[in-house]
């Protein structure tokens, strides 16, 4: 929610929340909604964990099979995770072509997607900073930077679907 109030100013990109707070909908409501809304493109925002606890950082996946001239999904990643980890001064611990992500198609078209790993909710001290405000006011104030250069990049406008 804060990346989409720190998105509420540009003219360039349109926010789609398909969460708040703790309810979600399911991957086939998710898919639903995303063709009602025709997107160019789509990110996934999630929490990770890791069985070990030192593991901490930002990173990404993308799916490597598609490839958008435009905006390819390894671009779109690297973008969205380089902002965030200079607003936070966090480290970017991977971004990766993900084979079992689902290509995105939305009325018969494919569109670049990625799955941005906000950090580890097992490392403790990575778990502290998410419960700060300064902390995700940061992240997702570099989140939307990366948004708006993402949108430089694919050089038009743009409805993102975020869940």
């Amino acid at each position: 929610q804060k990346v989409a109030g720190a998105m509420a100013k540009s003219e360039d990109v349109k926010v789609y929340l398909m969460r708040s707070g703790d309810n979600t909908l399911s991957k086939e409501q998710r898919m639903t909604l995303t063709e009602i809304l025709n997107p160019d493109i789509y990110i996934e925002f999630e929490l990770a964990k890791d069985v070990d606890a030192e593991v901490f950082g930002l990173s990404a996946d993308y799916y490597g099979g598609y490839y958008d001239y435009r905006l390819p999904g390894s671009r779109l990643a690297d973008t969205l995770v380089t902002e965030a980890s200079v607003s936070t001064e966090n480290v970017i611990i991977g971004i990766n072509d993900n084979p079992q992500l689902t290509p995105i198609a939305v009325n018969d078209r494919i569109i670049p997607a990625t799955r941005v790993y906000l950090g580890y909710i097992s490392s403790d001290k990575e778990c502290n900073a998410l419960t700060s405000d300064k902390y995700t006011d940061n992240l997702a104030n570099g989140l939307a930077n990366g948004i708006e250069r993402a949108v430089k990049i694919y050089k038009k406008s743009i409805n993102f679907t975020f869940c």
